[in-house]
């Protein structure tokens, strides 16, 4: 598959990775990525509707680290209903809503919805982040009975589809990010996670911070007991030095 990078350079990783603890593969194509010229990922104060590649309603920003802004993409398991996104103004300045009201899992491996803010326009691109530690944000709102992670998708990990330029992992349902601990939301609050507390991503444990193509939010709705019903205020999210 032709990958696409913008003022980049594209080149093969070799390392070789384990999948269920017997399985080898080889992380193929990766999109090297553009590097970093703003802190700010969005603020949502020039946020406007759109809808994702996949054509899904949504939000883009037309400033981000890198010129060409971004676009949301929402995700859920079969089953689930993915979020709801929307703009929500607050004094002179925005910020991005976030309902979910995913129904209950059909099973195990279906649990898990949620969204995330990619970079480029018209065409997807990964960033190069190496400069920084991770990324801060401020959170509000409740996640109800849902667990909440932070993630950051990396070209190895991002699974191929039609609509995925930069995407190079082949394993289907086995290809997800790393992720965070879950993290509490009790009131306002400033969120700054490094690259460092991310893990257990598939093929690619760790984040690789010169490939980066989207920074997400993952939900994780019970199994049993209520189901869960979370409203979410997203704002300032930004990589931090």
């Amino acid at each position: 598959m032709a990958v696409f990078c913008l003022a980049a350079a594209c080149s093969i990783d070799a390392r070789m990775v384990t999948v269920n603890d017997s399985q080898q593969v080889t992380p193929t194509t990766v999109c090297q990525g553009m590097p970093v010229q703003r802190d700010l990922i969005t603020d949502f104060s020039d946020a406007f509707v759109a809808p994702d590649h996949d054509g899904k309603p949504g939000v883009g920003f037309a400033q981000g680290p890198v010129p060409g802004g971004g676009v949301s993409y929402l995700f859920a398991a079969p089953g689930l209903a993915s979020p709801r996104l929307s703009l929500e103004p607050r004094g002179d300045d925005r910020a991005l809503r976030i309902d979910a009201n995913p129904g209950v899992p059909i099973g195990d491996d279906n649990y898990y919805l949620g969204f995330g803010l990619g970079f480029g326009g018209d065409t997807q691109i990964c960033v190069d982040a190496s400069g920084y530690q991770g990324v801060s944000f401020t959170l509000d709102g409740s996640t109800g009975t849902c667990q909440l992670m932070f993630q950051v998708e990396i070209s190895q990990d991002y699974r191929i589809g039609s609509n995925t330029q930069i995407a190079s992992c082949t394993l289907g349902e086995a290809c997800y990010p790393p992720y965070s601990r879950p993290l509490v939301v009790d009131g306002p609050m400033t969120h700054a996670i490094p690259f460092s507390a991310l893990a257990n991503g598939n093929p690619v444990g760790m984040v690789d911070m010169t490939a980066i193509t989207s920074v997400g939010w993952k939900l994780f709705a019970p199994l049993n007991g209520p189901p869960c019903q979370a409203s979410l205020l997203l704002d300032d999210v930004a990589f931090f030095r």
